[in-house]
């Protein structure tokens, strides 16, 4: 299934954010989400934990399309 991560959704500005304050690049985002533990928080929220952050997201799957769109709302380090 491929994965897209929507870096243009609204929430993505908050990401963006604690991004460049935390040095973590987009490739290592899509790493984590690829890779890392996953835990269900909410309903279609995400929280995956990955060497020493965890990325919070929203996803959401199109079967019909083979998608899994992304939704990044923000990362907490460790």
């Amino acid at each position: 299934m491929q994965l897209r991560i929507n870096w243009q959704f609204p929430r993505c500005v908050h990401m963006r954010e604690r991004m460049h304050l935390r040095v973590i690049s987009q490739y290592e985002v899509g790493e984590a989400i690829r890779c890392g533990q996953k835990r269900k928080q909410r309903t279609h929220i995400w929280e995956v934990r990955h060497r020493d952050y965890s990325i919070v997201y929203e996803e959401r799957l199109w079967q019909h399309q083979n998608i899994r769109k992304v939704y990044p709302i923000t990362v907490k380090l460790w």
